[in-house]
């Protein structure tokens, strides 16, 4: 017979973060894919959306024909980009917490072999 361990309470906090740090990276993942943008090729190469300066190089994109991209298919561009910043400063948020975490028990297990 199998013997299944309940979690209690405790140890499932302690898992929320990993779980939902990876529902972030895969909506950040959704939001940077290709097919998500309604601007043609122009915004197609995804890591334009994560790069440092994704706003610079938003401003400057053009169509294929070199006119500036039509109002809608901009305005949702930078929607989608409000989003993205949402999702990586939550992400980086997480990443802070686990890092801190990761930080007290190593600390915690150098006094404990002292």
């Amino acid at each position: 017979m199998l013997d299944v361990r309940i979690p209690d309470e405790a140890d499932e906090d302690a898992r929320w973060g990993v779980r939902e740090r990876a529902e972030l990276i895969s909506e950040r993942v959704g939001l940077v894919q290709p097919d998500h943008c309604c601007s043609g090729n122009a915004w197609r190469d995804r890591l334009q959306s994560i790069a440092p300066d994704r706003h610079r190089r938003l401003a400057e994109l053009r169509t294929g024909l070199s006119k500036p991209l039509p109002l809608n298919a901009h305005a949702k561009i930078v929607r989608l980009l409000a989003r993205l910043e949402l999702v990586l400063a939550q992400i980086a948020v997480l990443e802070h917490e686990r890092d801190a975490v990761m930080e007290a028990d190593a600390s915690d297990q150098a006094i404990l072999v002292r």
